[in-house]
């Protein structure tokens, strides 16, 4: 299973996280009380190396990245790590890193209080991991876990 279909489900599972929170059904002006909503997005890190002349496969190499939030707290979460736990990423990365020093993971973001609490690297997962978390009863027992104010 590539990185990409295991997201898939987390599209469903940030809209299930909001609409059964304590926010408004339709699109409202900025309260306080969002901030205590309890939820969770993916993510997926990319690293590609690129050699400065092919032709050449002892020439300097680059590396690009991309970064992408399967919605906008994924997205987040990834400028989260690289900006406030670079420790944990370079982690991730020796632990997944191919023999070409491509890498490519995904994360599970979690928002609560305000912030982003929690960016883990989910990449080995199992289909049914991602089929369970994504489900409406899972995510009503973690917000029961997580109250509101």
């Amino acid at each position: 299973m590539g990185l990409w279909d295991a997201a898939v489900p987390g599209l469903l599972a940030l809209g299930i996280y909001l609409r059964s929170s304590l926010r408004p059904d339709q699109t409202a002006e900025w309260r306080p009380s969002f901030g205590h909503t309890y939820c969770r997005d993916y993510a997926v890190l990319a690293r590609l190396k690129v050699l400065q002349d092919p032709h050449h496969p002892h020439s300097e190499s680059y590396f690009h990245y991309f970064v992408g939030g399967v919605r906008g707290l994924g997205t987040w979460g990834i400028g989260h790590l690289i900006d406030h736990d670079s420790s944990q990423l370079v982690g991730m990365a020796q632990e997944h890193q191919e023999g070409s020093g491509n890498l490519q993971l995904l994360l599970e973001v979690t928002y609560e209080h305000f912030r982003v609490t929690a960016v883990r690297d989910v990449s080995r997962e199992p289909e049914s991991f991602f089929q369970r978390r994504c489900t409406t009863a899972f995510i009503r027992d973690k917000l029961k876990a997580h109250p509101g104010p």
